[in-house]
């Protein structure tokens, strides 16, 4: 039987951990004297005759538009539509539970994308009863810059003119400066013996891998990892692409540690000395792996080059190899003839009774997941480092449109339903929780993408402001972030209290943060940089604004166990928790300014605001000699909280 978790999958990504092999709709055995039973397929699904309706809406019972050459559900899940007469009777049970899900699926998505719409076609359709109407609203409301309606990156808030008031001048140079740093230099003289490679030792550093890196993007197959490793390890090591991946694996694992290991006082393993030595060892080999023809091979090593650079706080060498990890991907035959391409694979993904195809790279589920996973892990990395900096010849958009359309495919092992403490089993239950994170993970940023799409594209209607207009729509953004939250399965909840998080729900978590960070932004933002102070008749508005506040407080406490986990995030981690720390600085200066003129302020600062700053200077105090960032940012918060310490909160 599938286990609870399996009925509480994130929106988007349900249908794609059923496990048709233990669905909870089998039929149980007949009872002693009973009759014979029918087949399961003829249990679960009369045999019917065919009408008009085709077989991806018949397999679901609905009814079918008929629309030639696709019907309009087809058409919205990608699914490929064929219309011809098919016998249904062969189905199980688990088949058609998929097919159902794939209308939860749709309904799901087509809430949040019909929620969107109807905001920004308000304003289309109010203008289009003539020119009049359109006149008085470029009257009434001026062009927003769009641009400040989605968080802010470190350097243009250091900017702010709040912070020139405090006396701190503009900063936002010397911040741009400090994340040049320039990448490390591989030592040609590091070298990695047979000695380095001893069975017991490698062991101890695969598992490590598997256990706190490969967690978070499942883009190895485990089991071919090991047997590859114990094959050079016997046999030594080569200089082929086989061998750079092995090493990578070896260095990250050197690098990993328990999440809660920070808390035993010791700031990273024994084994780090060995990372940069195995890294260096790959690195020699990272450009023989384009003698061979396997692209996944070469994607896979670039993508764990940055998976280390950003571990060891050297984004700019690890933005440039998840650059190249997507390079490799071109040749991926579910990227090739972008605008087709996709839309095939789609289908193919999800008309779950279609025979095989007939493509090559189709007919290996393994390659397809392979593919999959190395372009989204390596797609989302990148967009996250280029969010770090700010590109000179990368011009920042005011929302990415180049979204993936798929979900990576779960190889068939992470669908069993195991648990752990059975042997053997285990690592089929890493992969599992790997997995599910991982779909969790990426069906938030889909959100993420829609609400700030939606925030961005928004148009106020009647008479209310912009802010007033968008303060009324911001409870359907905050609807639909908390049913994510509600939807995640079990093994990834996030019900429970932050302190009891492992290291995927303690991600996930931060990720939610993110996302209600989006959420108040543009309250936030006006708030600091210039509300009219008249807005005790603004309830709705001044209520986001602490929500807002409260939000970034609730950042730093939340992260406040993993300052000390050195891990592939740790980097973005510091980013978003000296971002929040620098907004409430911002806005307890700002009530501090209006205070001085003597200005009633209409809200204050929330409870704990003071520790939570205290929090991230001390982060940036442990992290100081490794990130230049740290070492800066120590120096602006220690000067700017000295300015507000004294203001009190609410």
């Amino acid at each position: 039987m599938a286990s609870s978790e399996d009925q509480a999958l994130p929106l988007q990504t349900q249908h794609l951990n059923e496990n048709p092999n233990s669905s909870p709709f089998e039929l149980l055995p007949a009872e002693v004297g009973e009759k014979r039973p029918l087949p399961r397929g003829t249990a679960s699904y009369p045999r019917k005759r065919a009408v008009t309706a085709c077989q991806v809406c018949r397999a679901r019972r609905t009814k079918c538009d008929n629309r030639k050459p696709t019907c309009s559900f087809c058409l919205k899940v990608g699914a490929r539509c064929i219309q011809s007469p098919v016998d249904l009777s062969s189905f199980d049970p688990a088949s058609l539970k998929l097919l159902e899900r794939l209308d939860e699926v749709e309904l799901a998505i087509g809430k949040c994308q019909s929620a969107i719409e109807s905001i920004g076609s308000r304003f289309n359709n109010n203008t289009s009863s003539g020119t009049e109407s359109s006149s008085f609203r470029r009257a009434v409301y001026p062009d927003i810059d769009r641009t400040r309606l989605l968080p802010a990156s470190i350097k243009t808030i250091c900017q702010w003119p709040t912070f020139e008031t405090a006396g701190l001048g503009q900063t936002g140079g010397e911040f741009a400066a400090s994340t040049s740093a320039s990448p490390a230099e591989i030592d040609t003289g590091s070298t990695v013996s047979i000695d380095d490679l001893q069975p017991r030792f490698t062991k101890l550093l695969l598992d490590n891998f598997f256990q706190y890196i490969h967690v978070k993007n499942p883009v190895l197959d485990e089991t071919r990892t090991r047997r590859m490793v114990f094959r050079l390890c016997m046999d030594g090591l080569d200089w082929s692409a086989e061998a750079c991946l092995v090493l990578l694996v070896l260095a990250l694992g050197a690098t990993a540690t328990p999440f809660e290991y920070p808390k035993s006082g010791m700031k990273d393993p024994e084994t780090l000395p060995y990372a940069r030595t195995f890294y260096n060892a790959a690195q020699k080999r990272l450009w023989a792996s384009f003698s061979g023809s396997n692209r996944a091979l070469q994607g896979q090593c670039f993508f764990l080059s940055g998976v280390y650079a950003t571990t060891m706080f050297q984004p700019e060498t690890a933005w440039r190899f998840f650059l190249q990890a997507l390079a490799c991907c071109q040749g991926f035959q579910l990227l090739r003839n972008a605008n087709s391409s996709l839309e095939s694979w789609h289908a193919q993904t999800l008309n779950l009774h279609e025979s095989p195809s007939s493509d090559p790279s189709a007919s290996s589920p393994s390659i397809n997941t392979t593919e999959q996973t190395i372009y989204w892990s390596a797609w989302k990395s990148e967009r996250e480092l280029r969010g770090y900096y700010e590109m000179c010849d990368f011009p920042p958009s005011v929302v990415d449109l180049g979204y993936p359309l798929f979900f990576p495919t779960p190889p068939v092992a992470a669908e069993n339903d195991v648990s752990p403490g059975m042997g053997n089993d285990e690592m089929q239950y890493r992969e599992r929780l790997s997995w599910y994170f991982y779909l969790s993970e990426i069906s938030l940023r889909r959100l993420s993408f829609c609400i700030s799409n939606g925030i961005v594209k928004f148009e106020p209607t009647g008479e209310d402001s912009f802010l007033d207009g968008l303060a009324k729509e911001t409870p359907v953004y905050e609807a639909q972030a908390e049913e994510w939250a509600m939807r995640l399965p079990r093994i990834v909840s996030i019900a429970g209290p932050p302190d009891e998080d492992d290291i995927c729900r303690f991600v996930l978590r931060g990720h939610l943060v993110n996302l209600y960070e989006i959420i108040y932004w543009p309250f936030i933002d006006a708030f600091i940089n210039g509300v009219p102070a008249d807005g005790a008749d603004r309830p709705l508005l001044w209520s986001l604004v602490r929500k807002g506040l409260e939000n970034h407080v609730a950042r730093l406490w939340v992260n406040e166990p993993g300052y000390k986990h050195r891990h592939h995030g740790t980097l973005f981690l510091l980013h978003s928790c000296n971002r929040s720390a620098l907004i409430l600085i911002a806005a307890a200066a700002s009530l501090k300014h209006r205070l001085d003129q003597g200005i009633q302020p209409n809200l204050f600062m929330p409870a704990r605001w003071h520790e939570a700053v205290r929090l991230a200077i001390e982060m940036n105090r442990y992290w100081v000699m490794e990130s230049a960032d740290s070492q800066y940012l120590l120096q602006i918060l220690e000067k700017a909280y000295a300015y507000v310490q004294h203001l009190e909160s609410q």
